[in-house]
């Protein structure tokens, strides 16, 4: 469990430090970096919202190639400035079509991650909120407005037209 040692140095922790926050003995932490025991799945999930991560990421378990295919489409479609087509949609020459598409592959992303993209999308739009100095009343309004659109059956389509980028990205 060498991501926990990585996250920990990360943000400055001793393994002291962690092992309050996580409620366990700083041996137990010592053996999760090492390797040497497995933390619960509770701890897991504590250790998960602390970093800011996926469980499968601090199992190890990420879908490292998966990723690379998800970044790299990504970049081609931001990149470009030529019209493509995939089994699903087209990107024309504006960057509203290149930013749904990338969007679509970040949703992806979110899932291969095991993140909860709805929770993602609200940090973001928080913090565009932040950017653009919208607080109190009008950033929780601000917040609702921009996931009205954020249903689970735009979610599905979403992904769906996401692997077919991925798809597209691969026939190249």
């Amino acid at each position: 469990m060498n991501r926990i040692k990585e996250l920990r140095q990360s943000k400055g922790l001793t393994q002291a430090e962690l092992a309050t926050k996580l409620g366990v003995t700083r041996q137990a932490v010592s053996l999760y970096e090492k390797g040497q025991i497995k933390p619960k799945i509770e701890t897991l999930k504590k250790l998960a919202e602390y970093f800011g991560v996926s469980v499968t990421y601090i199992k190890g378990e990420t879908k490292t190639e998966m990723l690379t295919k998800i970044i790299n489409t990504m970049y081609l479609i931001i990149c470009n400035r030529i019209p493509m087509c995939s089994d699903r949609e087209t990107i024309d020459n504006t960057e509203d079509s290149r930013t749904i598409a990338a969007t679509e592959l970040m949703l992806l992303m979110y899932q291969v991650l095991n993140l909860d993209h709805n929770k993602q999308f609200e940090e973001i739009v928080s913090k565009n909120a932040n950017l653009l100095g919208i607080k109190g009343k009008a950033k929780l309004d601000y917040i609702r407005e921009s996931s009205i659109s954020a249903t689970d059956e735009n979610y599905q389509s979403d992904i769906e037209n996401a692997k077919a980028w991925i798809k597209l990205y691969e026939n190249l």
